[in-house]
């Protein structure tokens, strides 16, 4: 009889144990989603604030009727940065992404090969 009641009490605290131990991993789980969550809206804000530097600057103007050719008297600017370029030296190419001339100094180039785009399309 002794016998039997102890193995019961040990096999509730066993039990207890167990559903302790559960509720203590779920909310270590749940404070970890809750820290992955706030740090991927933390880069979400920080690259949506980038951008709109980006937009005060003047570097996001590819509406309708506008192309990088009318955006400096000369005819010939930079898309992104608005910097003046030459016909011969630093002449700016277009980007693969959005089509926009662009100079040297807004390319980002991508680790593996000497493909770039622009300083705008990478944020994208």
């Amino acid at each position: 009889d002794f016998r039997v009641v102890g193995r019961g009490l040990e096999a509730c605290s066993s039990a207890t144990f167990r559903q302790r131990l559960h509720n203590e991993n779920k909310i270590k789980y749940e404070m970890k989603e809750q820290t992955v969550n706030k740090r991927a809206v933390s880069e979400l804000m920080r690259l949506k604030a980038e951008l709109q530097a980006l937009r005060r600057k003047g570097a996001l103007r590819s509406g309708p009727g506008w192309s990088s050719e009318e955006s400096s008297p000369g005819g010939r600017s930079c898309a992104r940065c608005r910097a003046e370029l030459g016909r011969i030296m630093n002449r700016g190419a277009f980007c693969r992404a959005c089509r926009l001339r662009v100079c040297k100094a807004c390319r980002e180039y991508s680790v593996r090969s000497t493909d770039w785009v622009c300083s705008v399309c990478h944020k994208h």
